[in-house]
């Protein structure tokens, strides 16, 4: 299954929200070049999809510049 995710950096807190069929926004907290925005990411999908983090895998940037992750 297939995830498309936008990314909205400099929230003030972490949220997720969802706005379609497998399309998510996560708001993080985080500045755009910090390191651990992967685990973060999968880590928020995980709570929310209820699957472990490790098989949440970045696939792909769609045209539109979201995140695919595949699971």
């Amino acid at each position: 299954m297939d995830v498309t995710v936008k990314l909205k950096f400099g929230a003030t807190s972490p949220r997720l929200e969802k706005f379609g069929l497998n399309k998510y926004i996560i708001y993080l907290a985080s500045q755009e070049g910090d390191s651990d925005i992967g685990l973060e990411i999968r880590t928020q999908l995980s709570k929310l999809l209820g699957v472990p983090p490790g098989k949440i895998v970045f696939k792909k940037r769609d045209i539109n510049g979201n995140s695919v992750f595949e699971i």
